[in-house]
């Protein structure tokens, strides 16, 4: 329930697979309100693979928060995530 979405359940969106798999993340930073960029966060898990981080970011403007990068292995990983979420 806490992920969910005008279109989707929240197990089945991006925070809600990822909080459902490595559980509560260790530190949330939250942005929901930059003036140059989409809402975004970035969680941090301080105790897997010596420490991994995921941003996600609302790019649809619906809470709908999408994974943009992680250094979880396996993950999708961009290290130019930033220019997806810049207001332009």
């Amino acid at each position: 329930q806490r992920f969910t979405t005008i279109q989707k359940k929240g197990w089945r969106t991006d925070r809600g697979r990822v909080f459902i798999t490595l559980g509560e993340p260790s530190e949330i930073e939250r942005y929901p309100n930059q003036t140059d960029a989409r809402p975004y966060e970035i969680w941090h898990y301080n105790e897997i693979e010596g420490g991994i981080n995921y941003i996600f970011a609302d790019l649809t403007g619906f809470s709908d928060y999408q994974v943009l990068h992680s250094t979880k292995r396996g993950e999708l990983r961009d290290e130019n995530w930033m220019r997806r979420i810049m207001v332009k």
